[in-house]
């Protein structure tokens, strides 16, 4: 089984190539990053509620 640095490893070499490839690729890699500070920040929020 493979282990979540490899995995990050190869996924990462991954967008790097699709980067170089074409620009179109560059917009949808930083959707997904807007994307996952946006559940962050959503979690982030719920934990200080519940905390309150």
């Amino acid at each position: 089984m493979l282990s979540f640095g490899s995995i990050y490893g190869v996924v990462g070499v991954f967008c790097f190539v699709l980067l170089e490839f074409d620009q179109f690729y560059h917009y949808c890699l930083l959707c997904f990053i807007g994307l996952y500070l946006l559940v962050i920040l959503s979690l982030l929020t719920v934990f200080i509620c519940l905390m309150l």
